[in-house]
């Protein structure tokens, strides 16, 4: 999916430690046009969203040792304008919990229900598209 007005497509980072599912959803993202970079773990998904922010984090929150929610903590602290997709297996997440994510998606997910959100998060955060003349 390319921005409106822009040359380039909606950037994606994918954080999932398990690996089939981190390649799956990437491979399905990028069938809808965005550019994704899959992350296994906080530490080299902080990397690469602090080198070249993306527009959208998509994270499981179990990350064996470490968690989605710590990861979405620190992009909430130093990287506004990211929107923080939580991808799990947990059907009830507290208020705190939900609270830190601009969209949160039990798995398994329906993808384009999924890109659909994804979209509308991204044209909320946007604003209205002026018109081409």
């Amino acid at each position: 999916m390319k921005r409106a007005g822009a040359e380039r497509p909606l950037r994606v980072v994918v954080v999932d430690d398990h690996e089939d599912t981190r390649d799956m959803t990437a491979e399905l993202l990028e069938a809808h046009g965005f550019e994704v970079r899959a992350c296994a773990c906080v530490t080299t998904a902080l990397v690469e969203i602090r080198a070249d922010r993306p527009d959208v984090l998509v994270t499981d929150l179990q990350l064996g040792h470490e968690s989605g929610v710590d990861l979405a903590v620190a992009i909430r602290s130093d990287a506004s304008g990211v929107l923080v997709v939580a991808v799990t297996g947990t059907a009830h997440p507290d208020e705190a919990t939900r609270d830190l994510f601009d969209a949160y998606c039990v798995k398994p997910i329906d993808i384009d229900a999924f890109v659909d959100e994804v979209r509308r998060l991204v044209r909320h955060r946007d604003g209205p598209t002026p018109p081409t003349s």
